[in-house]
Order: structure tokens, then sequence, then C-alpha cells
């Protein structure tokens, strides 16, 4: 995946993994609003908990405290799904399909820099769980936060403070040979 070629940033260029429309704007799509589907199951529990509550009104209208109780007690597992969910969005391992959209949707210095930083999470000896999906939306905020621009100021600055080092030292070899000629 790595070349000899460096993006602007001086970070190994990677190429953009293959990936498909679909994989790419559900990456958006949970990356944007990482709470839409606490949103949707909840939205999903207040339609099921309407329907079983119509369902048990009309199967005993005559006992319309019974249809209640019916009621609360469908009503019961299905608020446990938006627990569960919201249990479960940013702990869970960020699968391999995230990870590939998550670098084909960067430009190339964000795709270094997250690459770069995937790669030291995943071989830290210090590391026993997989990446999370909340780690790789943060890392890949991190990336589009502007970190190849800030990475190439450094580098440039570097090289221009080396340069004027070497000019230094060409001055004080140019001016010790002529003190001290032979």
């Amino acid at each position: 995946m790595t070349t000899n070629q460096h993006t602007a940033s001086g970070l190994p260029f990677i190429a953009r993994p293959a990936t498909t429309v679909i994989e790419r704007v559900a990456f958006s799509v949970i990356r944007h609003w990482r709470w839409t589907g606490i949103v949707v199951s909840s939205m999903l529990t207040a339609g099921l908990m309407v329907l079983s509550i119509t369902l048990a009104a009309g199967l005993h209208a005559e006992e319309p405290i019974r249809s209640g109780t019916i009621g609360s007690l469908f009503a019961i597992p299905l608020v446990a799904a938006p627990v569960w969910h919201v249990s479960r969005v940013e702990l869970r391992a960020a699968p391999a399909w995230m990870i590939r959209a998550a670098l084909a949707t960067a430009t190339d210095n964000e795709r270094a820099f997250l690459f770069e930083r995937l790669l030291q999470l995943a071989t830290s000896e210090w590391r026993h769980d997989p990446i999370t999906s909340g780690a790789l939306f943060d890392l890949f905020k991190e990336a589009r936060s502007g970190i190849g621009d800030r990475v190439k100021g450094e580098r440039e600055r570097l090289i221009a403070d080396r340069e004027k080092q070497v000019d230094l030292l060409r001055n004080l070899v140019s001016i010790a040979s002529a003190d001290f000629p032979g």
C-alpha cells in the first residue's frame, strides 16, 4: 500500500483503497450522524409500542386495564433495543469496510496521516483490543482538521532551518580556510 512517493506533508503516499459507493456513503452518514441509529431505533421502538398497544387494545376492548398491561409488556423488550444500540455505537470494533471507506474518502495527506495513526494503534504492544469505531471517527476528524498542513509547515520550517545552518557552516569553513590556508 505504501510506495517511495511522499505526500506534500512528507508522509508516505498511500494508494486509495477500492471501496463501493455504498460503503463510502454509509461511512459518511455514520461519521456525521453517529447517533442516527439511536434516533432510528427510538422511532422504531415508539412505532412498535403504538402498534402493540393498539393491537392489544383492539383485542381486548372489553378489558381496558388488561390491554394496557399487555401493551406495557410488549414495550419492555422494545425499549431494550435502543439501550443496546447506544451501548454498542462507539464501542464496537471498526469493521474492515469502515476503515477502507475512511481511507478512501480522505485526501492524500489525510489518508497518509490516518494510515500512519491506524498502523501505530494496530501494532502497539500495549493495545489488546481492536480499534473501535469511535477511535476511527476521532482519527478521521483529527486528519481532517488540517494535520497534514501543519506537518507540511513544520517540515518546511525544519528544511529552512537546516539550509540556514548549512550556509552558516559553509561561511565558517570559508572563513577558516581563508585564515588558515593549506
